[in-house]
């Protein structure tokens, strides 16, 4: 039975109260809650089914939300080679991940370096 109008609502007010109010020790994990809220919206249908997402299409949505967050400082306009820290302790596995992709593509990239910020405010889920 396909969940009602009344808690398809109720459902996506609960995810923009966790996105606004809830407390992440790091913003990747923000930025993972907030790519799956995306694709349920892009994806999911009104069906009641449950939805199938392929781990390829939540990693580049988390990749277009972060990837600004995993560019090295800049001081002056030059590159610092600094990335923002995650965790305390070791970088994030996933930033690390990003990091090291970009070093690899070598610029490739760089339309991702140019695009703007996602629109939107914190509580926004979509």
């Amino acid at each position: 039975m396909p969940p009602t109008p009344e808690q398809q609502v109720a459902f996506l007010r609960n995810v923009q109260r966790l996105l606004g109010e809830g407390l992440f020790v790091a913003s990747y994990k923000f930025a993972l809650l907030h790519a799956l809220a995306d694709l349920a919206v892009i994806k999911g249908d009104d069906s009641g089914a449950t939805l199938d997402l392929d781990t390829r299409d939540i990693a580049e949505k988390f990749i277009e939300l972060y990837w600004r967050q995993c560019r090295p400082f800049e001081i002056g306009g030059r590159a610092t080679g600094l990335i923002l820290q995650q965790n305390t302790g070791k970088q994030a596995a996933i930033i690390r991940a990003i990091a090291e992709a970009k070093t690899d593509m070598a610029g490739r990239c760089s339309a991702f370096d140019k695009r703007p910020w996602p629109s939107g405010n914190r509580s926004s889920a979509t």
